[in-house]
């Protein structure tokens, strides 16, 4: 299978590819999410359509932007509520010759459990596996 192009996730300004796809709502009134036909969507890269931006901000999770068969509707970022999970930022290199689909594929990862679209646990993994802790504040 194809490489998937990786969401993006803007955490203190900077911006990091995730190596998971959280998946957007199928009904919120700020976003439409019926996967009309796009360009952008028909290449195998993308097989689920769209790539998104996410930001989290004050400890919570926001969808701040949608490319390819699904779209905004509004113009200011979305609280995303409807997700719960982890969140699996690729943070440093991305390792060469992984096949990675849903896989994480980088040396260092940032994990983050979110609830509800509430950020309640992050912590980092080095390409050791050691858990390092990070501060909280974001």
């Amino acid at each position: 299978m194809t490489i998937q192009i990786p969401d993006e996730i803007v955490l203190n300004g900077r911006t990091f590819p995730l190596a998971c796809f959280p998946d957007l709502p199928s009904e919120h009134p700020d976003l439409d999410t019926r996967r009309q036909y796009d360009p952008f969507s028909a290449a195998s890269d993308c097989a689920r359509g769209y790539v998104a931006t996410w930001e989290i901000r004050n400890q919570r999770l926001f969808l701040t932007g949608i490319r390819g068969n699904c779209h905004m509707l509004v113009d200011e970022p979305v609280p995303a509520g409807w997700f719960s999970g982890m969140l699996l930022v690729g943070e440093g290199e991305r390792r060469p010759g992984l096949p990675a689909f849903h896989e994480p594929s980088y040396d260092r990862e940032i994990r983050i459990m979110v609830e509800k679209g509430r950020v309640v646990e992050v912590w980092r993994l080095d390409e050791n596996g050691k858990t390092l802790l990070l501060p909280g504040s974001y």
